[in-house]
């Protein structure tokens, strides 16, 4: 579950460093033992995030799609196009829903403790890299995209 403590920490990061894919497999698959989680893509490219932001991106949304009836979820890494995955065969978003699930406090699981913190503390990383998360097209469940800029791309917004 993402707090406000997570919130503190991103703020902290330095945004200068890398991450590999493959090296959350293990602690994912650990940490969410009912998922069938299958990683794949270019899972020894480095990732434009931190170890600690991976550790905090992964698990919310893992966790998300477990909430929402989950049993599979697909993490993959495509380094040429900079672009983070995660689907699911969970229930997916509704269509009133599509609009307002990156809002800080919006959340479906109030009544099970959802803060509504974890897909705004997910955007608030990706944005810290000059990238975006955003609601993939998914045929079942939902599908979440973090758009990540290269290397020569982080230069370019470390200097706007």
């Amino acid at each position: 579950m993402a707090t406000l403590r997570d919130l503190a920490r991103v703020r902290t990061f330095s945004g200068d460093e890398t991450t590999r894919l493959s090296a959350h497999e293990g602690p994912m698959s650990d940490a969410f033992p009912k998922l069938d989680l299958v990683i794949g893509g270019d899972v020894t490219a480095d990732v434009c995030l931190s170890h600690e932001e991976m550790e905090i991106v992964l698990p919310q949304l893992l966790q998300n799609a477990a909430d929402h009836g989950a049993t599979r979820v697909e993490v993959r890494f495509d380094a040429a196009a900079e672009v983070l995955s995660v689907a699911d065969n969970g229930e997916g978003v509704s269509e009133a829903n599509r609009d307002t699930i990156f809002t800080p406090f919006f959340t479906t699981k109030r009544a099970r403790g959802g803060t509504g913190m974890g897909l705004a503390i997910t955007a608030a990383i990706a944005e810290r890299h000059g990238g975006q998360v955003r609601l993939g097209e998914a045929a079942t469940g939902a599908m979440f995209l973090l758009d990540l800029p290269g290397e020569g791309d982080r230069d370019f917004w470390r200097k706007s």
